[in-house]
């Protein structure tokens, strides 16, 4: 069995696990969260795409 098999099967085993848990215990987010998350989310994103890309062209 090549190694990637194993490897993926904990991962998603995981990711399954938290996704029980967060849901479980989860909380309602407010209007003003929102638009918190929403203005750092508009900063973040294209900020690691241009690091990403600035990573692979030149590292």
């Amino acid at each position: 069995m090549p190694p990637i098999i194993p490897i993926l099967l904990v991962l998603l085993i995981a990711i399954f696990v938290v996704l029980k848990i967060t849901s479980a215990r989860g909380s309602e987010v407010s209007e003003e969260q929102m638009a918190t998350y929403s203005k750092w989310l508009r900063i973040l994103v294209p900020a690691v795409l241009i690091a990403a890309a600035i990573r692979y062209f030149f590292f």
